[in-house]
Parts: C-alpha cells; sequence; structure tokens
C-alpha cells in the first residue's frame, strides 16, 4: 500500500523502486529516497522442511505453518521450542504437557508416524492426507479401540487403508516392515480400524489391487531393472502371464494378489534362466513358499498358453519343475486354454526355446534338400538303366 501513497515530486509518474535491505523507497528517474522505514514483508529464516521446494530455500509464510484441520486447535498455540541439540528445558516440558490434551498428543504422534513411513515408502502427500483422515475418523467413532497398540501400528494401518483405497499396491508385511513391526499387528490394526469406521458409517471404499502392479517394484527388487530391455521383457512378461490367468483362464481365484504377483515372477524366472529361489522370493514379495508352490501348481498345466508370441523362451517349458504337480488326464483349464488359443485369444508356445527351435528347423531343412538332390540323381539313372532293359 505504501507504494501506492507514496510517490517522488519532480516525477509523479515514475516508477519506485524498493531496497528491501535498507527499506528505502527510490525515484526511477532522479534517484531520489522519497520513503524509508518500509516494512519487509518478506522471510526473515530459511527453512529445511522436506516440502520446501524453493530454490532459494526460503519459507514463504512469516507465521509458521498453515492451519491443520485434523489438530484440535489448528495448531495455533504458541510452544516453547528445545534447546536444539535434543534437550528439553523443565518449563518446555511442562508446555507440551499443559497445552495439549492426551487424544491430541496421540493424535497428533501418529500423524508425524504416517508422514515418517511415507517418506520411506516415498508415498505422495494425497495418500499420507488420506491416512490421517481415516485414523482421524477412527479415533472421533467414540471408541478406545485405539489403546494398548503402538503408534506405529496404527499409522500402519491407515497407510495401509489409504493404499488400498486409491487401489495403491502396497501389502501389509511391506508396511510392517518400513513401520518396524509385526505384519500380524498391522492385520489385527487394520482389521479393527475398518470394523469400526463400518460400523460408524463411514467405511473406507476399498478397491480390488491389481497383482500387476506388484510386478515393476519386486522384479526391480529381484534384479529385473526396468530400464533393462531384456529384464523390461521380463516384466512384460510376468504381467502378460497375470493376465492370461486371471482374466481370460480366470484362474487363482480367491488368491490374495502378492500370492498371484509372486506366482507369476516365479515361473517368469523359470523360462528366463534367471531362476529365483523362494527364500528371496518371500522375502520380496512377502508370500509363503506353500502360497506361491501352490499357485504355480496351478500355472502348470496352462504353461503354453501364458507367455506373449514375442517372448523368447530361454529354458524349455517342459523342463521346469513339477512342485508337487500330478498330471491329470482331462483337465478343464487346458480344455478352456485350447479353445481361446484357436480364437486367438491365447498364444500356444512351443515347448523348447526358440534358439533350440531355430536348431531343429535349420538341421531339418539341411536333410531336407539333402533327401531331395539325392532324389533328383537317382530318379535318371533308374529311367537309364529302364531304357537299356528295353
Amino acid at each position: 500500500m505504501a507504494s501506492q501513497q507514496v510517490s517522488c515530486k519532480q516525477h509523479p509518474k515514475a516508477h519506485l523502486i524498493e531496497d528491501y535491505r535498507a527499506g528505502d523507497l527510490i525515484c526511477s528517474e532522479c534517484g531520489k529516497v522519497v520513503g524509508d522505514r518500509v516494512i519487509d514483508v518478506g522471510t526473515e529464516w530459511r527453512s529445511f522442511g522436506n516440502s520446501d521446494k524453493n530454490k532459494n530455500n526460503t519459507d514463504p509464510s512469516r507465521v509458521g505453518a498453515a492451519e491443520d484441520p485434523l489438530l484440535d486447535g489448528g495448531e495455533l498455540s504458541t510452544r516453547v521450542s528445545d534447546l536444539g541439540n535434543g534437550l528439553d528445558l523443565p518449563w518446555t516440558r511442562w508446555q507440551h504437557r499443559s497445552s495439549m490434551t492426551n487424544d491430541t498428543r496421540s493424535l497428533k504422534a501418529v500423524f508425524e508416524e504416517i508422514t515418517q513411513i511415507g517418506a520411506r515408502m516415498r508415498l505422495s502427500d494425497a495418500t499420507l492426507q488420506k491416512a490421517k483422515e481415516f485414523y482421524k475418523t477412527f479415533t472421533t467413532c467414540g471408541d478406545k479401540t485405539s489403546r494398548g497398540k503402538s503408534h506405529r501400528v496404527w499409522a500402519a494401518a491407515a497407510i495401509y487403508i489409504a493404499c488400498k483405497s486409491l487401489n495403491m499396491a502396497r501389502s501389509p508385511k511391506e508396511l510392517a516392515t518400513y513401520a518396524n513391526c509385526t505384519a500380524r499387528a498391522v492385520n489385527r490394526a487394520t482389521r479393527d480400524m475398518t470394523a469400526l469406521l463400518k460400523k460408524a458409517g463411514k467405511s473406507a471404499q476399498t478397491g480390488v489391487v491389481d497383482p500387476r502392479e506388484y510386478v515393476n517394484r519386486w522384479c526391480s527388487h529381484l534384479g529385473f531393472p526396468s530400464k533393462d530391455r531384456t529384464s523390461a521383457l521380463h516384466i512384460a512378461a510376468a504381467r502378460h502371464i497375470i493376465d492370461a490367468a486371471k482374466a481370460k483362464l480366470h484362474l487363482l481365484e480367491g488368491k490374495s494378489p502378492q500370492t498371484v504377483a509372486a506366482a507369476a515372477i516365479y515361473l517368469m524366472s523359470l523360462v528366463s534362466g534367471h531362476t529365483i529361489d523362494f527364500s528371496t522370493m518371500k522375502k520380496v514379495t512377502g508370500a509363503s513358499d506353500a502360497a506361491i508352490k501352490k499357485a504355480y501348481t496351478t500355472l502348470y498345466p496352462v504353461r503354453h498358453y501364458l507367455f506373449p508370441a514375442t517372448y523368447n523362451l530361454t529354458v524349455s517349458l517342459d523342463a521346469l519343475p513339477l512342485h508337487g504337480y500330478k498330471e491329470q488326464s482331462s483337465d478343464p483349464s487346458v480344455t478352456r486354454a485350447t479353445r481361446l488359443a484357436k480364437e486367438g485369444q491365447l498364444h500356444y508356445s512351443d515347448g523348447m526355446p526358440k534358439s533350440e527351435m531355430e536348431q531343429y528347423a535349420s538341421a531339418f531343412k539341411q536333410e531336407a534338400v539333402a533327401t531331395s538332390s539325392t532324389t533328383a540323381s537317382a530318379v535318371p539313372a533308374a529311367i537309364k538303366e529302364e531304357e537299356q532293359d528295353w
């Protein structure tokens, strides 16, 4: 407002230059100082927060962080800071205890855990905000179920429900790893939170997670980087296996998305020649050995129909391990796959790798050429013998 009211007497229409360091208004025509003691409305400090995206690393606000509607009071109360080296003054601890209730203190502690876990998992701000909203709704339902569990467990459960509502592929075991707790505790907290939200009429609209969303991240952890062209083809093959088994053959019904993705990746690893043991698969995917083997035995009889036409086999499909599979005289899944292959919806891959097929094809071609040349040279000789007899 000061720059609009003050003007140079000799040059009323001249533009005024504001010197923020000296607090002066200077005429751009003659250089005369027409105003002094101008209050600088800019920042006075630097911000080192994770959300700071300014090039100069400055905080555009002079009054602290924005109001958080999820916290009671909007964080507008005054706080006594610590000494900066992790040590709190006595009146600092007293002020922290007296300024907020136990519920508010617990709520803020869970929010901080959600932020820390989300930073480790590299989740978006929208996902973390949704997780905070779910936990806020859970605490305001009037039940004291949240007591008795650590803040990390509730934070992991809230993030899992938020990820599931946004159709993001995150497993409870993965969240338990980042939250430094057990998967059983996360599952129990998720069940209690979901039940209470549903009872209060504020249930989260959780969708079905696509198993293919796990493939890229898990293959990267297993040594198949997506930036490599060969690894990208293997990843595409694993996603194609899931699509053919689930959408077209309707196999693995009732299996968890983690088990389906793990079985598809394991089958792809066997065919690609990069065999992965079950201990590594369990560590990365979180699925048990028995679950992966059972899903693999379901895919084994239709293995010839699960790979795309452009995928080059490295290991023969007939040389894959059985893992307890017992061959049946008539399998409905094989019949369905054969019918879909005739209709052009699935591709039938031969049991041998492409390199072996090329060797057999070249050998057969040479043998056919040799046989035709031998036959062509033998026929005229036989005709000459017949002519001599006559």
